[in-house]
């Protein structure tokens, strides 16, 4: 177990990062048709939410276990797939969730 002072830090930042994250996700909406897929603006400010989203779901996975860490990271990764696709306009079919 990590100290409670690690922890609050966490825990502090978890939660900024969800704010961000909320912030950006409310600012710029994620392409949602063919057409706006082959906008190069919206679809870069897509990729780019999605990119942040990873990043603060990673973040999210520290801890202790590096099993349940790797697991976590790995469902960050499936969930910015989702999240690239749905950007471009494409739907992405993924495997079930590994359990350890």
């Amino acid at each position: 177990m990590g100290s409670p002072a690690r922890s609050a830090a966490q825990l502090v930042a978890t939660a900024a990062a969800m704010f961000m994250l909320l912030f950006l996700t409310a600012a710029a909406p994620a392409a949602a048709t063919t057409d706006d897929a082959l906008d190069p603006a919206k679809l870069g400010q897509c990729l780019a939410l999605c990119g942040t989203g990873i990043v603060l779901c990673a973040g999210g996975c520290i801890n202790d276990n590096p099993v349940s860490m790797l697991a976590c990271i790995g469902e960050c990764g499936k969930t910015n797939l989702v999240c690239m696709g749905g950007c471009a306009g494409v739907q992405i079919h993924l495997p079930p969730a590994y359990r350890p």
